[in-house]
C-alpha cells in the first residue's frame, strides 16, 4: 500500500520512524508530493532500512554526507543502511516514490544463509553509501523496470502481490550486489567514517540544545577540533554552515509548534531559541515565504480541507 507522506518523523539523533502499513511485512511505500511536502525538502536524516527511491516527476538533488546526485525522472537511487542523506526537489510537481525495507524482507531472517550470502556483503560496505540508477544507462534501465513493477505492485495491491514485490526486489538486488562487489572493501575506520561520525555527533548535539544560545566554538570542543576546522567539515558534508542548519532547524521546530500546538508566537519564538518575536517573524518569513501566523493558518485550512465529507 502506498503512503503519502507530507513529513517525516524524526527521534532526538535525526533518525526516521518508518512508519509500515503491514509491521510483520517489513516494507513500505512512501510517496512524496513535494509540493505539498511540509517543509519542501527532505531534511537530513538517517534511518536502519534500506531505501531504494525513484523519481516519477520532476527533478531533485539527493544528497549523502559524501555525495551529491541529480536525480531526473525515471532516475533511481539506492541508498545503504545507516547513511546521512537528503532530498530536495528541483522543480516544481517533483514526486519520488520509495521503498523503504528491513533486510529481512528480502532474506526471510537475519543469519540465515540468503542473507549471510547476499545482504551482509552489501550492508557491511559502509564504504557504499549510496548507488545511483541512471535512465539513460542501458544496464540500468532493465533495472529500472523492475523498479516501475515493483512501484505499481505497492499502488496496486492485486493478488500475491507481497510474494511479487519480494521476488522483484530481490531481482533488484542482485544488480544492487553486484555493483557493490565491484569496489574494493576497506578495512577499519575510514577518515570520511570518523568525519560523519563527528558531524553525526554535532548534529544530536544541535538538536538537544537548538533553544539554547548555540556557537560554533562549542560544536567545535565537542569534536575536539578548531572553529575553522569544525566549519570545512560541516561544508563539506552537509553543504552549509553549521549556524545555518541550527537556523534551519529551528525553522523546523518552529512550523512542527505552529501546526501541533495552541502556544503564541511569542512561546514559540522562546522555545526555538529565537530572543524575539519579531525576530523570529522576520526569520521565518524569509525562510518559508510567510509570517507564522500566515504559515498557521494557512495548514489549518488545509486541514480542514483534507477532512472527509460528513453526510447529513
Amino acid at each position: 500500500m502506498a503512503l503519502y507522506i507530507s513529513d517525516i518523523r524524526l527521534d532526538g539523533d535525526m533518525k526516521e520512524t518508518i512508519l509500515y502499513e503491514n509491521p510483520l511485512m517489513n516494507h513500505s511505500y512512501y510517496i512524496v508530493e513535494y509540493d505539498t511536502y511540509f517543509q519542501s525538502e527532505v531534511p537530513w536524516h538517517w534511518h536502519d532500512e534500506l531505501e531504494i527511491l525513484s523519481i516519477t516527476k520532476g527533478r531533485a538533488v539527493y544528497k549523502t554526507s559524501r555525495q551529491e546526485y541529480i536525480l531526473r525522472q525515471g532516475d533511481a537511487i539506492f541508498l545503504n543502511t545507516g547513511v546521512l542523506h537528503m532530498l530536495r526537489p528541483l522543480e516544481p510537481n517533483t514526486v519520488s516514490c520509495a521503498h523503504l525495507f528491513e533486510r529481512t524482507f528480502l532474506s526471510g531472517a537475519a543469519g540465515n544463509w540468503l542473507d549471510i550470502k547476499y545482504l551482509t556483503p552489501v550492508v557491511a560496505q559502509r564504504q557504499v553509501e549510496a548507488i545511483p540508477f541512471y535512465r539513460d544507462g542501458a544496464q540500468e534501465a532493465a533495472v529500472l523496470e523492475k523498479l516501475d513493477r515493483a512501484n505499481a505492485l505497492c499502488e496496486q495491491e492485486g493478488e500475491f502481490f507481497e510474494i511479487r514485490l519480494q521476488h522483484t526486489l530481490l531481482e533488484i538486488w542482485e544488480w544492487i550486489f553486484a555493483q557493490v562487489q565491484k569496489q574494493k572493501p576497506r578495512q577499519g575506520k575510514t577518515a570520511s567514517a570518523v568525519n560523519e561520525a563527528a558531524i553525526k555527533k554535532i548534529l544530536l548535539y544541535i538538536q538537544e540544545h537548538y533553544d539554547e544560545d548555540l556557537r560554533v566554538s562549542q560544536l567545535a570542543r565537542l569534536i575536539n577540533v578548531s572553529e575553522r576546522e569544525c566549519y570545512r567539515l560541516f561544508q563539506n558534508y552537509m553543504d552549509t554552515s553549521p549556524m545555518a542548519f541550527l537556523l534551519a532547524y529551528r525553522i523546523r521546530r518552529a512550523q512542527s509548534f505552529l501546526i501541533g500546538t495552541d502556544k503564541s508566537i511569542m512561546e514559540i519564538a522562546m522555545d526555538t531559541g529565537f530572543k524575539t518575536s519579531s525576530y523570529f517573524a522576520k526569520v521565518f518569513k524569509q525562510a518559508v515565504g510567510m509570517t507564522p501566523v500566515e504559515f498557521r493558518h494557512h495548514w489549518a485550512a488545509r486541514s480542514q480541507a483534507e477532512q472527509p465529507a460528513v453526510d447529513p
